[in-house]
């Protein structure tokens, strides 16, 4: 999860008004890689573990459902990219669910673009410049 993310990021429970902050324990690249997310509001603090970020409100169940994430083949990370009309960067794009598969192709093809990819089937990929996954 790249460290600039973590500016935009809000509490789940509590809203817009209440942002998210950061507590590192590992970074690597401006990428935080081990630590937690945490509320002021509600004290809830939600794991960063191998750079994925779990946003779950507690308690949190593992993931165990989550199955390896297959990118549907249409639209492709070409068409993605144009139909959205990102050129180029800088700049954060949001993928979710299946699309979300599509994050490393087009994190290659957008230069300067973080693509942060929301998903469960996430959570075991490995991190990957340009994809933050949540």
């Amino acid at each position: 999860m790249h460290i600039l993310l973590t500016d935009r990021l809000t509490c789940p429970r509590c809203g817009p008004d209440f942002g998210l902050i950061l507590l590192s324990d590992r970074m690597t690249k401006r990428r935080v890689l081990e630590g937690s997310l945490g509320c002021s509001n509600c004290r809830d603090r939600f794991p960063i573990c191998a750079g994925f970020g779990d946003l779950r409100p507690p308690p949190r169940s593992e993931l165990v459902h989550a199955r390896s994430l297959k990118p549907p083949s249409s639209p492709n990370p070409t068409e993605i990219a144009a139909l959205l009309g990102i050129t180029e960067g800088p700049g954060q794009l949001v993928l979710l669910n299946e699309m979300a598969g599509h994050a490393e192709a087009i994190a290659g093809l957008v230069p300067d673009v973080e693509v942060v990819a929301i998903a469960a089937g996430l959570r075991g990929e490995r991190e990957t410049d340009g994809v933050s996954r949540l």
